[in-house]
């Protein structure tokens, strides 16, 4: 399974692309081709996941995943850049997802969580945004993966070079329920050449049985903006 933001897609390229993916494609895309979020599906799933929401903005969408009798929420999310607008947002988050259960977020939240997730000369700032993520995480018992488990560690999903200075963050990043944590084999970021993100990757067994070893790997030269999902079992 793989979580994509910052598609730019519209209806028409999705149509033009769906032959490409052995699977299926679940899609939020803008009215202007902006933006864009995404969940690719292997084909060998495609009888247990279900649509369940997407907005029309092209920075939500929300899908179920149902394994050995468990129901999974997977949502992928792309935060907007403007203080603002990601306040209304996260907001909007929060409300959607209080009642959710087995909850699992990727994306592209534009918010660090803590002074570890800055570098160079970009600052973590405990602005209304961060504390609206946080009370998020708290509401619905979540935590952030890679943190927990690099609880002392740098390293930064995001860069680029402003006026000849480096910048760079952490806001790429699974949230996922706490009693989900013995499901999580291992997450970890990855570099591309396609994107000014990493992807992020992480493996789930959602049925937390030992089964042969493979993930379903996804031609990403299409993409950007990735958050991965991996799994023992094809996913």
């Amino acid at each position: 399974m793989v979580l994509l933001q910052e598609t730019f897609w519209d209806d028409a390229y999705v149509d033009s692309v769906k032959h490409l993916c052995e699977g299926d494609i679940y899609c939020s895309n803008s009215l202007h081709g902006r933006r864009g979020v995404a969940i690719l599906v292997n084909s060998c799933l495609k009888n247990k996941i279900k649509c369940v929401y997407k907005d029309s903005d092209g920075r939500f969408i929300h899908i179920t995943y149902e394994e050995d009798g468990q129901l999974f929420n997977v949502i992928s999310l792309y935060g907007p850049n403007v203080n603002a607008e990601r306040v209304i947002f996260l907001n909007f988050v929060k409300q959607y997802t209080e009642k959710l259960d087995n909850l699992i977020i990727g994306g592209d939240f534009n918010t660090s969580l803590s002074m570890l997730d800055r570098g160079g000369k970009s600052n973590h700032v405990i602005d209304e945004p961060c504390k609206k993520l946080s009370d998020l995480i708290e509401n619905n018992n979540l935590y952030d993966v890679w943190r927990t488990r690099n609880k002392s560690s740098r390293i930064f999903s995001w860069k680029r070079i402003c006026n000849g200075e480096l910048q760079q963050s952490r806001i790429d990043y699974f949230l996922v329920n706490k009693q989900l944590s013995s499901y999580v084999q291992n997450v970890y970021y990855n570099t591309t050449s396609l994107s000014d993100h990493s992807f992020v990757v992480m493996n789930f067994n959602c049925s937390n049985i030992e089964r042969g070893p493979g993930m379903w790997v996804l031609n990403n030269t299409l993409f950007s903006g990735i958050t991965e999902i991996g799994g023992s079992s094809p996913g």
